[in-house]
């Protein structure tokens, strides 16, 4: 659905202009304004907001059977050259979504700002991804060797889209439509949702970045099984 942010700009509650990932915006409407939306012209879809968890997982080498002496990982000289967008916390910070729904149901403990009060994207992710060589490194003097990230050659652009109270997929598609504007080689996204992919704005707008050419990593969901996964 086209718009633009002049056309839209004296709505109440709009939240974001989406160009790159989608064509459309984020807003809090009633279910009656919705009704007449959808009859407006030019109306394609409209995609209900959802929580999304994290995820994180330091086997990525070993399930793409990378290996150090030959293939993709040396070929590619450890990602040189190579621009990866992090969609989770750090440098651009994304939360409207997140402060409307929040204001009206807790008090909020995350400050407007680029900082990773989570240590998610920072500490886990980022170096997950691109995190420099280190030598000498051990578990308590076991397994002694050389830590390294994905692509240590790699630079890293970084959008922070979560928070200590949830995370929000109107504030995620902003960090990804972000991302792709600002000329990313890669997207990465160590979140998840249950929403079904034909009915997931996450899963459209990571199509969307590969229809661009941008690759997108996207976790497949890590937790273990709750009472309510196995009821389902």
């Amino acid at each position: 659905m086209p718009a633009s942010l002049d056309i839209y700009n004296s709505l109440p509650f709009l939240f974001y202009v989406y160009d790159s990932a989608l064509h459309g915006f984020s807003i809090v409407l009633s279910s009656e304004e919705l009704k007449v939306l959808k009859k407006s012209l030019g109306f394609v879809s409209a995609y209900r907001e959802t929580s999304l968890i994290l995820d994180t997982t330091i086997h990525a080498p070993e399930f793409l059977s990378l290996s150090s002496s030959y293939g993709l990982w040396p070929v590619s000289n450890y990602g040189e050259d190579i621009i990866i967008g992090v969609i989770d916390s750090g440098a651009r910070y994304f939360n409207k979504s997140l402060k409307q729904k929040r204001s009206t149901q807790f008090q909020r403990r995350s400050r407007d700002s680029a900082r990773d009060t989570l240590r998610h994207g920072i500490y886990m992710v980022s170096s997950i991804a691109a995190g420099n060589c280190v030598n000498g490194v051990s578990y308590f003097g076991y397994e002694d060797g050389t830590a390294r990230g994905v692509a240590p050659h790699a630079k890293l652009a970084k959008y922070e889209v979560l928070w200590n109270e949830g995370m929000h997929s109107s504030d995620i598609l902003a960090g990804i439509d972000r991302a792709i504007a600002d000329g990313v080689d890669v997207i990465s996204l160590s979140i998840h949702d249950k929403e079904p992919w034909h009915n997931n704005s996450i899963a459209i707008a990571s199509f969307s970045a590969m229809e661009k050419g941008v690759m997108v990593v996207y976790a497949a969901g890590n937790e273990r099984p709750n009472s309510w996964d196995c009821a389902q």
